[in-house]
């Protein structure tokens, strides 16, 4: 059986787990050899934009390659806020970017479902800008949720995950590397990945 040498630049639990599930089903006969390294990257602690939150996942990517050079893949995950400002009032987007590089310098990037924030919590979380992590395991009374169900776990009593959110991300960056065919020009392919 056919292996992949998968980085993860992160030591989340819920980043590891979303990757190993993601990677599980977009490639079911290939075995997953996954290893997660603390990332050095550069990333803000709490990205505030749809930009910052998917210039920190390449950035984990970037810095996976450098530590894991011989891997087949690198992972970068990265969870963010974007904030809007509608009729006098904030609005919170929650989101999460994956990208993923493979061996020939490609990388796919995908986005998981996101989510406003109730008007509520976002007025609140306004008022003193931190780390999610901080403020919603405070409010929800769930030490560390980032590392456990996240916010959208507590929103939707674990209907939806953060979980589930960084493996639908990742599955859609992986679809770059599943089709190589359809998205690699064929002078650079070194050989399909199934």
């Amino acid at each position: 059986m056919k292996t992949f040498h998968v980085v993860l630049a992160s030591t989340n639990p819920v980043k590891l787990l979303a990757t190993h599930q993601a990677f599980a089903a977009m490639f079911p006969d290939i075995e997953i050899n996954l290893e997660a390294i603390a990332s050095n990257a550069n990333t803000p602690a709490q990205p505030m934009s749809d930009e910052e939150a998917l210039n920190g996942a390449m950035a984990r990517v970037e810095d996976a390659r450098l530590h894991m050079p011989s891997a087949n893949f690198w992972v970068g995950i990265e969870s963010g806020v974007h904030v809007e400002q509608k009729a006098g009032r904030h609005e919170v987007l929650l989101l999460t970017w994956a990208v993923v590089m493979g061996l020939e310098g490609f990388m796919g990037k995908g986005r998981g479902p996101s989510f406003y924030l109730p008007p509520e919590l976002a007025a609140t979380f306004m008022e003193h800008p931190k780390e999610l992590n901080s403020y919603a395991s405070a409010f929800f009374g769930t030490e560390n949720i980032g590392k456990k169900e996240g916010t959208i776990g507590a929103l939707t009593g674990g209907a939806i995950t953060r979980t589930t959110t960084a493996s639908l991300a990742l599955m859609c960056a992986l679809i770059y590397h599943k089709n190589p065919h359809f998205v690699v020009p064929q002078e650079k392919q070194k050989e399909p990945v199934l």
